[in-house]
């Protein structure tokens, strides 16, 4: 389902109209790095699911003339120079002030979401899982400000292969076409690109965040990122779509990210070695400039070139400078600059 602007804008507002200052956190939980079993590769795979299993190798990145520095966006401004500490505490997120998606972590109760077809939800640190009868169905996801981005159905073997192996296409459209969730009275609402409620979650099933060690807790991934420094201008939902490649590369084979007007595609190595996704689906994206999100994916790690230098999926914040765009993680540490190589 495609976001448009005032939509994505209608569902920050929403989600700090209806802002709790003050719930409590449900139980955080352990997030998922990839598939537990190869039976689960197997279904989502067969299911013409983005998800691919991971690897421990490392990925090469595309051959540029000078790395681009680490350094963060709040002490460096566009040209690079350093900023004095005043000046840099002095950048602020235009993202919405929304009750921090942390709180969405846990098991709840799901009502009003019949497509779901599963009368309870877990949400952990990188998925959303519902129960069906014939097992989990489950999505990656990433959320902040409001916002939600949602991708790579996966799950248990039986929900997606009978017993011969033979694909079952279970509807995981629930999943898909949620982009937004604010804070109520008891709990959550989910929304879709609409702004409408998808499924509202209640009474949490299990304990609370303050039960989890420190370290378990996911921080970056569900919280929005570091301000981008002063000097620096935001880029736009529409400066960022089109093809883009990391800025000094040469060669017709150069590795390139797309983005489109709600899911991304990368055209390198790895992509080039696995089959399209469904109906040429993408990656879900959603924001701008002021607070990117995308879902963490599994994905082949091995070598190969040529290979994208960075992960679309650790970006948060992204610049505009002469055309050329500047990535930041989530601690506005600078990823990568992107020139445009394609519409």
């Amino acid at each position: 389902m495609t976001l448009d602007p005032d939509r994505r804008d209608a569902i920050r507002a929403l989600a700090v109209e209806h802002a709790d200052p003050s719930p409590a956190r449900p139980r955080a939980l352990r997030g998922r790095l990839g598939f537990a079993a190869a039976g689960l590769a197997v279904a989502a795979l067969a299911a013409g699911a983005v998800l691919i299993v991971t690897t421990s190798l490392p990925v090469a990145p595309e051959a540029a003339p000078a790395p681009v520095p680490s350094q963060s966006a709040s002490s460096m401004g566009p040209q690079g120079e350093a900023l004095s500490g005043d000046s840099a505490a002095s950048g602020t997120s235009s993202s919405a002030a929304t009750e921090s998606a942390l709180g969405l972590l846990g098991s709840w109760t799901l009502t009003d979401a019949p497509s779901a077809d599963s009368e309870t939800v877990r949400i952990d640190a990188q998925t959303i899982t519902v129960q069906r009868d014939c097992g989990q169905i489950f999505w990656q996801f990433a959320a902040a400000g409001g916002l939600l981005a949602v991708s790579g159905a996966g799950g248990d073997q039986a929900c997606f292969l009978t017993d011969d192996l033979q694909p079952l296409n279970p509807d995981t459209s629930w999943g898909e076409t949620l982009r937004g969730y604010r804070a109520v009275e008891g709990g959550w609402e989910l929304l879709d690109g609409a702004g409408t409620v998808a499924g509202r979650l209640s009474a949490p099933t299990e304990g609370t965040a303050s039960s989890i060690p420190s370290d378990e807790t996911p921080g970056s991934r569900l919280d929005d990122p570091a301000p981008l420094g002063p000097g620096w201008s935001p880029a736009s939902h529409e400066d960022l779509l089109g093809t883009w490649a990391v800025e000094g590369g040469s060669g017709d084979d150069r590795a390139t990210v797309t983005f489109r007007d709600d899911d991304y595609l990368v055209d390198d190595c790895h992509s080039a070695n696995h089959p399209e996704p469904p109906a040429g689906k993408g990656v879900a994206w959603t924001g701008d400039g002021t607070l990117f999100l995308a879902p963490l994916l599994p994905s082949d790690s091995g070598l190969c070139s040529p290979s994208l230098a960075f992960d679309p999926a650790s970006i948060r914040s992204i610049a505009i400078a002469d055309g050329i765009l500047v990535a930041f993680d989530a601690a506005g540490v600078e990823l990568a600059r992107l020139e445009r190589v394609g519409s």
